[in-house]
């Protein structure tokens, strides 16, 4: 779904917070170790259309404090607006 581009970012996490309480351990340990968010690339003049994936861990929150200080951010899209104390929020966190 993702590699066919019919969910967002915001789609797929909303999913993941969905059913967390039904994922095994084993599970969440792969979602870990997943490569699936992209992160925020600043230069608008750079639009490549394969994104390299990162895992979580690897991604900050989507906040200026982290884009002014140069940090990789997620990807979060233009038309969802990112909510720290929000379930998907916390589930980003809890993938770090």
């Amino acid at each position: 779904m993702i590699k066919t581009n019919e969910w967002t970012i915001a789609d797929l996490t909303k999913y993941l917070v969905s059913v967390k309480s039904s994922l095994a351990p084993e599970e969440i340990e792969r979602l870990k170790a997943t490569s699936a968010f992209p992160k925020e690339i600043k230069d608008p003049e750079i639009n490549n259309n394969k994104k390299t994936r990162y895992r979580a861990n690897q991604l900050y929150e989507p906040l200026d404090v982290f884009r002014s200080l140069a940090l990789p951010v997620i990807d979060w899209g233009q038309n969802t607006k990112w909510r720290s104390s929000s379930e998907e929020g916390k589930e980003h966190r809890s993938l770090r």
